[in-house]
């Protein structure tokens, strides 16, 4: 949130108010006002769902493209001279219309992998204290992963970290279906995160802290003040052979998507392999540049 929140002041100076320092971009407020104001050279409109991006005419030598997204209800239209694509593959493949057979065989080599992300607010984590820890590993049972983390000094902002102090633990919990091929494995684990209501997996969160946490005092009753439930549909890139390097004389789709479709290029994360900042900043500045050579 940090690294975006320079972005934003770099472009919209007004957008986080106080100087541009560390402490001030971290902490001061945002003015979601200065993010979209006519005739500004760089708007940010929040709340808006692209569900289409073509090409005026011939995308080979079409001058713009039109760009359709839904905000408050109503459908509505910009045009411009180029877009980059800068979200998930199987968002992509679905809202740019007219893509050739190589650009959606490549964009259907991407194939994803459910987890559910697990924020427990505990009113203090003594528990953790008196067994050593804080973080955990474990092969059987809810989840595998689950950690504190000593939350950041940002100039004079108070940021107590200690054991009678509340604190917030973090649990990873991958949807996985190794029994089914490659393509049906996400869908199943999707439906399955889905579809299973709140309380179930709060039963199972419970249970599995009680049993890992217990011997050092854990109570939940007494401890966790909440959760909350993030479920990531298309958390984590499941490469499959030949996505790297291609197979059957055919080209990886990573080689095809980093070739601009028209004005429209592809700056995804997972053109990397996998989602991940560098990942993003690289492929972002590529795609950038090569719509901005095509003006």
């Amino acid at each position: 949130a940090t690294l975006l929140r320079h972005f934003v002041k770099a472009v919209l100076p007004d957008a986080i108010q106080g100087p541009r320092n560390f402490a001030a971009i971290a902490n001061n407020p945002v003015n979601f006002s200065s993010l979209d104001r006519p005739g500004s050279a760089v708007r940010m409109r929040l709340s808006a769902t692209v569900v289409r991006v073509s090409h005026e005419g011939d995308p080979q030598g079409a001058d713009h493209v039109g760009i359709v997204y839904e905000k408050g209800g109503r459908l509505h239209r910009v045009r411009a001279q180029g877009a980059v694509m800068a979200i998930g593959s199987f968002v992509a493949k679905h809202i740019i219309p007219g893509l050739p057979a190589e650009y959606k065989s490549a964009l259907d080599q991407f194939h994803y992998g459910p987890t559910l992300i697990v924020n427990v607010a505990l009113r203090n984590w003594r528990f953790l204290d008196k067994l050593g820890f804080s973080a955990a590993r474990w092969f059987d049972g809810f989840g595998f992963y689950c950690t504190i983390r000593q939350p950041m000094v940002i100039g004079n902002r108070p940021t107590p970290f200690d054991p009678d102090k509340p604190m917030v633990m973090l649990f990873y919990v991958p949807i996985q279906h190794p029994e089914l091929p490659l393509a049906a494995q996400g869908a199943t684990g999707r439906v399955q995160l889905l579809d299973t209501p709140y309380v179930d997996y709060e039963r199972q969160i419970v249970a599995q802290m009680q049993r890992m946490f217990s011997s050092g005092g854990f109570d939940a009753r007494r401890d966790i003040a909440g959760i909350v439930l993030n479920r990531w549909g298309h958390a984590r890139m499941s490469p499959a052979p030949g996505f790297f390097f291609g197979k059957n004389g055919m080209p990886s789709p990573l080689k095809v998507l980093r070739q601009p479709f028209g004005r429209i290029a592809f700056g995804n994360s997972e053109l990397s392999g996998h989602q991940s900042w560098s990942g993003a900043a690289v492929e972002g500045t590529r795609a950038i540049t090569q719509v901005l050579e095509a003006l």
